[in-house]
């Protein structure tokens, strides 16, 4: 099993293509988020991610700096990916390029993440709100938590 992460702007045309084409098929046609609410018009101001399964496209997901904060959104793997632990090595490898920013980090997720987040060093909700009906949340990275074997 070959697992690759690649960081990119909106100018790389072919992984944006890529991009777009996995969240719609997470967020508009899974999730049913309405696609004028999915594609917000802020992957300009993004760096994106692709997390390849064999050098396939498995997952994707953007972070964007807003005043003091890093949002990480748009976080997701194919279904068909899911359950070979891609989510978790996709978030570390992000979590760990933005923490030498010194900026709090934030994810935006559903709350059927927050196992998942809690175990990977997100806790306390922030704010919530609503996209397409499904409840969001806010939820911050710990720094400096103590790391478990």
């Amino acid at each position: 099993m070959d697992i690759k992460v690649e960081a990119f702007g909106d100018s790389n045309s072919n992984y944006m293509k890529t991009a777009l084409n996995i969240r719609f098929k997470i967020f508009t046609e899974e999730l049913n988020i309405d696609k004028r609410e999915e594609f917000d018009g802020l992957d300009k101001n993004s760096t994106h991610y692709l997390i390849f399964h064999d050098m396939i496209p498995a997952g994707v997901c953007r972070w964007r700096k807003v005043d003091d904060y890093i949002y990480i959104d748009r976080f997701g793997i194919e279904e068909e990916f899911r359950g070979k632990g891609l989510a978790v090595l996709l978030l570390k490898y992000v979590v760990e390029e933005l923490i030498p920013s010194k900026k709090e980090i934030l994810i935006i997720t559903p709350n059927s993440n927050f196992s998942f987040l809690r175990l990977n060093g997100f806790f306390n909700i922030q704010d919530a709100f609503k996209i397409s009906g499904v409840e969001y949340y806010k939820i911050k990275y710990k720094r400096n938590r103590k790391k478990y074997v």
